[in-house]
This record gives structure tokens, sequence and C-alpha cells, in this order.
């Protein structure tokens, strides 16, 4: 562990000389020239508290360098929301990931790999209406507003709806996207929206904004699917999933960047840059892969036939 921390402060300060990095620690911590020279040169090990202070003015991941010193055990940043400040954590968790994307989109080699058995955000996030309703459901399912609020009661901060088309619009940015979806997203969104209008939470007018934004969105996917591409220009690649998994999984790659990120209790997520994690999940989606059905581009009987039994069950569930 010390050799690989020894290591990570090199490389934090790439490019610099011996004694400007010994000049740097000496900022950071209250030791003299030739106690950072010992601790740099590892004939004394960094105690705790320094290696701390050392890793905060650095930018470097304590937890990181544990993982390399251990295969059996990884690190997993929990993304959930709380339900006490739902608003705020919502919001927080799509800057992540808008940041996230910010970093992948001047990479040519970017890439996110992705497979689905729930819609994924992209799909609907820029949509006001459809957007709401999935906030509102996990809100309402959990219990964090009152029973009775209906759907039209409930309201979605300014901020959050221009993160999320900031979400939308930087995913998109992404130089080559895949998704793998299960083959019944489209039902299980339409029969959540039937649900709620059974309840009495949603209004018949509103059911039918949602009808026809979930249609919308078929349609935009299958013009993707045709193209082959975002209006951004970027490689965008669907299959279908001729296979059933249990999870929604991702996975981010670019230049010197890797994480691993599971979508959890329908609107959290749990993520990991530990590499192991990261080429599993890569893997495993790679494996799923191969027994689903490229539409994009492709197969264009297959994929007519899939948009047309999606719109046949939509217009079903939400009559």
């Amino acid at each position: 562990m010390r050799n690989i921390f020894i290591e990570a402060i090199k490389e934090s300060l790439a490019g610099e000389s011996n004694s400007t990095i010994n000049s740097r620690i000496a900022q950071i911590l209250p030791l003299g020239k030739e106690a950072i020279y010992r601790r740099l040169n590892g004939h004394v090990n960094f105690s705790l508290s320094e290696a701390i202070e050392v890793s905060k003015a650095l930018n470097i991941s304590l937890d990181n360098l544990y993982q390399k010193t251990s295969i059996r055990k990884a690190s997993f940043n929990i993304k959930l929301i709380n339900v006490n400040d739902p608003a705020c954590n919502y919001y927080d968790r799509l800057s992540d990931y808008v940041h996230v994307f910010e970093k992948m989109k001047n990479s040519d080699q970017s890439r996110l790999r992705s497979a689905y058995n729930i819609m994924p955000y992209s799909f609907f996030i820029d949509r006001e209406v459809l957007s709401k309703f999935h906030l509102y459901k996990w809100l309402y399912l959990v219990g964090a507003i009152n029973y009775k609020v209906t759907f039209s009661e409930y309201k979605i901060p300014k901020d959050i709806l221009n993160i999320q088309r900031r979400f939308r619009e930087e995913n998109q940015c992404v130089k080559v996207a895949s998704f793998i979806l299960a083959r019944d997203l489209f039902k299980n969104f339409a029969e959540d929206i039937a649900l709620f209008y059974e309840l009495e939470l949603i209004r018949t007018e509103e059911k039918a904004i949602l009808k026809r934004d979930l249609l919308g969105i078929l349609k935009t996917i299958e013009d993707t699917a045709k193209a082959g591409k975002y209006t951004t220009g970027r490689e965008v690649y669907i299959y279908l999933a001729n296979i059933h998994f249990d999870a929604s999984y991702t996975h981010f790659e670019s230049d010197n960047f890797e994480m691993a990120h599971f979508r959890v209790f329908s609107i959290n997520g749990i993520e990991s840059s530990n590499p192991a994690i990261c080429n599993q999940t890569k893997v495993w989606i790679d494996s799923l892969q191969n027994y689903s059905t490229l539409i994009t581009k492709s197969d264009s009987v297959h994929r007519t036939l899939y948009f047309e039994e999606q719109r046949a069950i939509i217009e079903q569930v939400l009559e």
C-alpha cells in the first residue's frame, strides 16, 4: 500500500521534478524536507492522518488505492435519494452524471454500454410530463409525499427541469452508445400510468398526455434506430434482448476514465470505478448483446414489427 500511495502522488504531480514534488508535499504537511524525502522514498510510512491530508490536496482516492491491494474487495458509491429532501438529492444526482458525460464527450474513445430492464432515463428525461410521472411515482411509493397528493398537485422545481434537459443533451454527446432493451419496457411503463389512473391520482386528460408522450418516445427511438445516430451525429446502437436479465447495467468508458453503474430501487443507483467490477460489467453487457437482436440500420422487418407491437400495447393499456 505504501508504494502504491507514493506512485499515486507522483502520478498526480506528473511531469514535476522530485524537488518540486517534495516542495508540494511540504506545503501540505508540517514536516521538514528530510522527513518528506524519507516518506517519498519509502523509508518511512505516511501516517493515516498524513495520507488523508495529502489525498485531499492532490485529489487522490484512498478507496481506489486500497482496491488495488486486494482483488476481493471493491468500493461502491451508493447514489440514494433522501426522501426527506428528494428534489435537492435528485438534482445533485443528475448533476453528477452531467459532469460524467461532459468528461466523456471530448474523448474520441468515449463509449457507453447499457442493458435496461426498465425505461432508461435518457429516453424520457427531457419530456416534462413523463419525467414528472417517473419521479412522482417513486415519491408516492416510498411515502415521501402524502398519499392524497395527486399528480397534478405535485410540482417539479424549475432547476430540476433544467438539469434534466442538460442530462439529455450531454448524454447524446458520447461518441458511441449502445442500448440493450428488455422487450417489455413500454408495456411496464404504460401499466404504471394505468395503475395511477385507476387510483384516481391521474386525471383523464393527464393520462392522454402521458400516452401521447410515450408514443412520441417510441417514434424517436424508432427514428434513431433507423438512422444509427443521434441528432448530434454520435453513433448509437439499439438491441432487443432475447433473454431476460434481472437488473439495469451501464458501463462508462473514455480516456483514463471508467465506471460501472447499477440501477436499484427504480430511481437510485450504485456505482464503482473498481477495474475488476468495471471489466465484469462490460463483459456481462457484451454477453447479453450476443443474445440480442440489433435493430439499428439492420433487420428492418424485425424493427418495424417491434415498434408496431409497442404502439398497439400502449394504445391497449392506455385506451
